[in-house]
């Protein structure tokens, strides 16, 4: 058997691994700037009645500005609204306990919501009554998991995405090459 005829399977199988390391650098170089465009919102019920949410990029920066509205669900329109505080946070009572809806608008056309289901409403509480709930300790609820943690199913997306594309282009690239002789 000849040398040449070892070598054309090599080549076909050189342009699908450029492909595809090519598609792994493009990831590389995207996946971070791409993870900081993420914005995320978690709330929980401070006091009685009393809701704070954090809003915060991927990255865990605050957004510098935005504005937020807060729903009953299944209402459609807001109880509460109001802009985020410096360091992103937000807060407003809520009256009766139940299920409720935050909508989070930053500038940058980026957009997130969190649920949340209040304990206890601010009308339900005594006058004398002081707070007892300990902010460090409250739990929450958000649209993202804890700060730091990868998000492994854009990840796995992103790579899926660059795999096909490379594998269609190498299909193309295969059908546009003449035939070898």
């Amino acid at each position: 058997m000849p040398a040449s005829a070892l070598l054309v399977p090599a080549r076909a199988l050189l342009v699908p691994a450029r492909a595809l390391l090519g598609g792994l650098l493009l990831l590389v170089a995207l996946a971070a700037p791409a993870w900081a465009h993420g914005i995320f919102l978690e709330l929980r019920e401070e006091a009685p009645g009393q809701v704070v949410g954090e809003v915060y990029f991927s990255d865990g920066s605050p957004p510098g500005a935005g504005s937020w509205s807060a729903f009953r669900d299944p209402e459609q329109r807001p109880f509460a609204r109001g802009e985020l505080e410096a360091g992103g946070v937000l807060r407003f009572r809520v009256d009766s306990p139940g299920p409720v809806r935050v909508v989070v608008e930053e500038p940058g056309l980026h957009r997130c919501q969190a649920r949340l289901v209040v304990q206890e409403g601010a009308s339900s509480i005594p006058t004398s009554a002081t707070p007892a709930a300990s902010p460090s300790r409250a739990p929450l609820a958000g649209s993202h998991p804890p700060r730091g943690g990868v998000p492994w199913t854009r990840l796995l997306l992103g790579l899926g995405v660059i795999a096909t594309l490379g594998g269609g282009l190498t299909l193309w690239q295969r059908r546009a090459a003449p035939p070898s002789q």
